[in-house]
């Protein structure tokens, strides 16, 4: 058998950058999940944000919603994860009467994620991401010295690996590795960057 749980919720949140306020959201969210009797699961979720803009950024005003589905799946030491979503916005834009930067993509994306108990202390992590975004509006941008309008379409693929030790029952060592590529077909927006984080935790109780 297979049992449905559902989860409805709100928050605000409010976002400064320097002296001005960047953005104010509210959202609503709902999420579902259901459990088979082999331990796999079925996750869905959506979300709806508005958001608002300062004066300065007010380009970023209006409407944010995202829709995922994602298949959990159990084994007897390891736990893999795969899922889609789909991100829409519908924002203000940034348009001046020489200039348009759209901020509205729409973006869809699979991820798959490995998680791997090799023994009590150690497990590994793998996780691979990849998004494509297309934004609504021509961006104007300077081909051969002259203003032309095109439509910003991103690449974006990342890869991460995780290790986890646990040294005692309070006690453990992590170190995480993630490479992320974006290409976009106007190249300021293209970038690859790779991270290495070490971490040493402490529980206080259990």
């Amino acid at each position: 058998p297979a049992n449905w749980s559902t989860t409805l919720g709100f928050y605000l949140g409010d976002l400064t950058l320097g002296p001005s306020n960047f953005e104010t959201l509210a959202t609503f969210s709902i999420d579902g999940k259901r459990r088979f009797s082999n331990g796999n699961e079925l996750r869905a979720y959506y979300r709806y944000t508005r958001v608002r803009g300062d004066s300065i950024y007010d380009y970023l005003t209006g409407w944010h919603q995202s829709l995922g589905v994602e298949s959990i799946f159990k084994f007897t030491r390891a736990e893999f994860t795969l899922g889609y979503s789909c991100d829409c916005n519908e924002r203000n834009n940034y348009n001046s009467a020489i200039q348009f930067l759209s901020a509205s993509p729409t973006e869809n994306g699979v991820y798959a994620i490995l998680d791997w108990h090799m023994s009590p202390a150690l497990s590994w992590s793998f996780a691979g991401d990849y998004q494509h975004r297309h934004y609504q509006g021509p961006d104007t941008v300077s081909l051969n010295s002259a203003a032309a309008g095109v439509f910003r379409r991103d690449t974006w693929v990342s890869a991460e690996a995780g290790l986890n030790y646990s040294l005692s029952d309070r006690w453990a060592l992590r170190a995480d590795w993630r490479l992320t590529h974006n290409r976009s077909n106007i190249p300021i927006y293209s970038y690859r960057s790779s991270q290495v984080m070490l971490s040493l935790e402490y529980v206080f109780s259990r």
